[in-house]
């Protein structure tokens, strides 16, 4: 055990130096935390560049993509896409018509001509990540067929998949809109009237930013259902007018004329619709339906007693969504599910509301266009977790109740995600190692995720209500560890010390490290290192119990520098940890841990010692 090497001068500026002097070095297996205050009034959340390491502010629902309309294929004798995604098409054996809507003929002149026998369609696979990240949007359009069977207007896919796409299509005759995605797969909206008749129809889906979708045939809604949109389909790599392609291959082609196919990047209204099939207005008119940036943020702080047993105490006010609206965050360290490696993520998560009905929720991980890691509750309250056929977890949430989620995700050819969840009051572990199975002990997952293949990278945290609840989102850690995202307080103290802090390790402030149990009226002594895993005595931890100390005493840092104090009559003391006004000291890592004498005790080395403190140095 180390000698104790009392500083005979201020040991704050001492301290001060040490840390302002410490390489801005990245907090072990961390990679970023998101734990400021983010205002007092409830407000619009464009983004706090909060913590450490993100590589923009929270996005708004679909920031890349325009508010209003995306695209407009009007067909005027080519496949040019007037709108702002410009998503030209390429023609692989369509012509054209002069047959076209009267109720649009003051601005169209020419309709697409398609024949199935032929394979006609028009490939628009090199304009697809315009679309597959889109939670919401309408999909407008005029056909005439007289043919039977299955017809595709517009599909997008996974061509790896016998049945992973987002088509608009008729089905027999009948106008058909289908999701069968990875993220969520519902019933089909559709209308037995069928409209395969020879004559002109105007067809519209529209699909809300909560996963509703309404089809419209000839500007009335003919039916509702629960239905997502592009990004609800992983992997999508193929994406045509006039056919779908599946594992099997092209498949679906459609048989008739098409015209003024247009796409929003938001939904668009009753009224709207029925403007459009009227042919009130080109598509170029409308604007859709202006969706709320999302969340929100709110005052107050979010208190769970299962967090104090680890040390993450919510700080500053939580993220909150009130309505259907998304929001995204990216951040900068990209998770490379292509390489075998181990990612974790923890947060706070609440529902909160007395709402009968349960509406589910998920925090999802998307790269550029799709989902690869998610969890949150089902409309039943179980939670779930994962990509494809994601496994329904064996312990129910609760309304109004606060959750500490710890998300793992093993990557490599195949991935594996796999959620815990602690209720309040739960003892949270300090590592994962003895969590195998899934169940409602202590160690099992509360959800896993069978293998699912996802081939991408992840670059973005999306919190995506799916109703109206209200949901609560607080202290957003990433790494590479269990420890990382779950440790601040850590180890065992020996004879009942123990380290606490109050008040976050800001830049240019301070936080205090206080002692309990420790020795009353002696000497204690605050240790703070810069490792957690190694130092000059060995590496960490080491029983210093082998060597003297008392049995149960551990070494858990490097002691750097070491702070004399005096414990009062209760046996607590207490430091306050100063920080320099030095930007290079975000995202630092220090661990302190408090040593106290205690003459009663026989063995060679008489002290107790206590658990440890991670100190992650913030914004």
């Amino acid at each position: 055990m180390p000698s104790l090497s009392f500083l005979p001068w201020q040991p704050s500026a001492l301290l001060a130096l040490a840390l302002s002097l410490t390489p801005a070095i990245g907090a072990q297996n961390l990679r970023t935390i998101d734990t400021v205050p983010y205002g007092a009034a409830p407000v619009a959340l464009h983004g706090q560049d909060a913590g450490a390491n993100w590589a923009s502010a929270w996005l708004g629902v679909d920031a890349n993509h325009p508010v209003a309309l995306g695209s407009w294929w009007q067909f005027e004798n080519d496949v040019i896409d007037v709108g702002p995604m410009q998503s030209h098409g390429i023609n692989n054996g369509p012509t054209y018509s002069v047959d076209v809507p009267s109720a649009i003929a003051a601005w169209s002149t020419m309709s697409l001509s398609l024949v199935a026998a032929n394979q006609d369609h028009v490939d628009l696979t090199q304009h697809l990540s315009k679309y597959a990240d889109l939670n919401h949007g309408t999909i407008a359009v005029w056909l005439k067929s007289s043919t039977g069977s299955a017809l595709t207007v517009l599909g997008a896919s996974d061509s790896s998949d016998p049945s992973h796409e987002i088509a608009l299509s008729l089905s027999n005759g009948k106008p058909w809109f289908d999701v069968r995605g990875d993220l969520n797969s519902y019933q089909q909206v559709f209308t037995a009237t069928t409209i395969n008749d020879g004559t002109w129809h105007h067809m519209c889906s529209v699909s809300e930013g909560n996963g509703v979708t309404t089809l419209y045939i000839d500007g009335v809604a003919v039916d509702t259902r629960h239905q997502g949109f592009f990004r609800y389909v992983f992997d999508l790599d193929s994406m045509s007018i006039g056919r779908n392609v599946d594992s099997g291959g092209p498949q679906w082609y459609f048989d008739g004329l098409i015209d003024d196919l247009a796409i929003w990047a938001s939904p668009l209204t009753a009224a709207d619709v029925a403007l459009l099939a009227q042919g009130s207005l080109p598509p170029a008119g409308f604007a859709g339906t202006t969706v709320p940036v999302g969340p929100m943020v709110a005052t107050g702080n979010l208190v769970n007693s299962a967090l104090l047993s680890n040390g993450i105490i919510p700080d500053g006010n939580k993220i909150v969504s009130e309505t259907s609206a998304r929001a995204g965050r990216s951040f900068s360290d990209r998770w490379d599910l292509t390489q075998a490696s181990t990612y974790y993520l923890s947060c706070t998560l609440r529902r909160e509301d007395s709402n009968a009905a349960i509406e589910s929720a998920l925090l999802e991980f998307t790269d550029s266009g799709a989902t690869r890691g998610l969890f949150g509750w089902d409309g039943t309250g179980n939670w779930v977790v994962g990509g494809v056929g994601a496994t329904t977890g064996a312990e129910v949430m609760q309304a109004n109740t606060d959750y500490f989620c710890v998300l793992r995700i093993e990557s490599g050819a195949i991935d594996v995600a796999s959620l815990k969840v602690f209720a309040p009051g739960a003892n949270v572990p300090t590592d994962d190692a003895g969590i195998t199975t899934v169940g409602t002990g202590a160690n099992q997952w509360t959800a896993q995720s069978p293998g699912y293949a996802s081939n991408a990278d992840m670059s973005t945290l999306w919190l995506t209500p799916t109703g109206n609840n209200r949901i609560e989102l607080d202290e957003i850690r990433m790494g590479s560890s269990w420890e990382s995202v779950v440790r601040l307080a850590y180890g065992q103290g020996c004879l009942g010390a123990e380290i606490q802090a109050t008040g976050r390790p800001v830049i240019g402030s301070g936080t205090t490290l206080q002692l309990s149990s420790g020795t009353p009226n002696n000497i204690a002594v605050l240790f703070t290192g810069f490792s957690s895993t190694t130092s000059m005595f060995g590496p960490l931890p080491l029983d210093v119990g082998l060597i003297g100390a008392p049995a149960g005493c551990t070494l858990l840092q490097s002691n750097d520098v070491s702070i004399l104090t005096i414990a009062d009559n209760l046996g607590n003391s207490s430091f306050l940890l100063p920080l320099p006004a030095n930007p290079m000291l975000l995202g630092v890592e220090a661990f302190a841990q408090w040593l106290c004498l205690d003459p009663s005790q026989t063995t060679a080395l008489p002290f107790r010692l206590s658990n440890a403190y991670q100190i992650l140095i913030q914004n």
